[in-house]
């Protein structure tokens, strides 16, 4: 049997420069988005944070960097950028 690549789910994209939009499981299974960079993760107030390990993320840092969608991250990320 042969896949196609368009078969396969996007888990990342890449916004520029060395920011992503990645897919990040939740405990329940579900996916959420988040936006990073190579320090960590933008806030939905706009700011950049640390990401803790997995096992450290309570449900406060969740509610604050996780998108429900990939457009929402992306929507926080140009709000983010238009302020900049």
């Amino acid at each position: 049997m042969t896949q196609d690549v368009n078969d396969l789910p996007i888990l990342a994209y890449d916004a520029g420069g060395d920011v992503r939009i990645d897919a990040c499981r939740q405990r329940d299974g579900k996916t959420m988005w988040a936006v990073r960079n190579g320090f960590g993760c933008l806030n939905k107030d706009g700011e950049w944070e640390y990401e803790p390990m997995p096992s450290s993320r309570d449900d406060e840092f969740i509610a604050r960097c996780r998108h429900a969608s990939a457009q929402d991250a992306l929507h926080a990320l140009t709000l983010h950028r238009s302020k900049a």
